[in-house]
């Protein structure tokens, strides 16, 4: 089955370019151009991971981390933050945030399908782990 991205960005054409990056590596994508559009979205549908914009108007990618990390339901996403904040005096805010991976803006395509198959190569390592363990 092929990987669902859900890319959650306010500049649209950011957005678009994400997506594009993405189906050339062979996903499937998703796009929202607000957290609120995002909450709408997952109401609906389950990705495989998320790239997230930190700074968006509404509510912002940072408490829209917060509130996914707090549903029992979405809180094990992978998540991907992409920001022109990412690495600003040496800060990467992924550990900072809960975030999976970040990357910073401007990226190149393979710099954006990298984060996307490390997170999603992670969730898949810990599933097995989980599956392979004996039971309690």
């Amino acid at each position: 089955m092929t990987p669902t991205i859900l890319i959650i960005d306010d500049c649209a054409d950011i957005a678009n370019i994400s997506a594009r990056y993405l189906q050339s590596a062979g996903y499937r994508t998703i796009i929202a151009t607000s957290a609120f559009q995002a909450c709408e979205i997952l109401g609906r549908a389950t990705p495989d991971c998320i790239v997230l914009d930190i700074m968006m108007p509404g509510m912002t990618g940072t408490e829209f981390l917060h509130g996914l990390r707090n549903d029992p339901i979405c809180r094990d996403l992978p998540v991907v933050l992409v920001s022109a904040r990412v690495g600003y005096h040496g800060t990467h805010f992924s550990t900072t945030l809960d975030a999976d991976y970040s990357v910073g803006k401007p990226f190149t395509c393979q710099q954006l399908v990298q984060a996307v198959r490390t997170v999603i190569a992670k969730k898949a390592g810990a599933a097995r782990r989980e599956a392979s363990a004996p039971p309690h």
